[in-house]
């Protein structure tokens, strides 16, 4: 289940379409940052619970990749708290 471009976009409170391919390319390689991160990602996502929580990480994702995309490879930072957190439970998740 991914994020769509029109959540994506009232995420990020985006309301042309100048940037729509951008904003596209950004819900693709978030996903696939998230399935590469998240052992039995495709699995979970099943789970209502988990979905939840994969799409506010997904938009977490896309905002910072978005908000930050010029910058410099010295300027480049970790994700933040709530991203790093909501990765992390995911890859404990436990349908049980």
């Amino acid at each position: 289940m991914s994020v769509t471009l029109d959540e994506a976009k009232l995420y990020l409170r985006v309301d042309s379409t100048v940037e729509d391919d951008l904003i596209n390319n950004l819900i693709a390689a978030s996903e696939s940052y998230l399935k590469d991160a998240v052992t039995d990602y495709e699995t979970n996502i099943a789970d209502s619970s988990f979905a939840a929580k994969a799409k506010i990480a997904q938009l977490a994702v896309i905002t910072e990749m978005y908000e930050n995309r010029n910058s410099t490879q010295d300027g480049a930072k970790d994700y933040g708290y709530a991203i790093r957190t909501l990765i992390t439970q995911m890859q404990y998740w436990s349908s049980s």
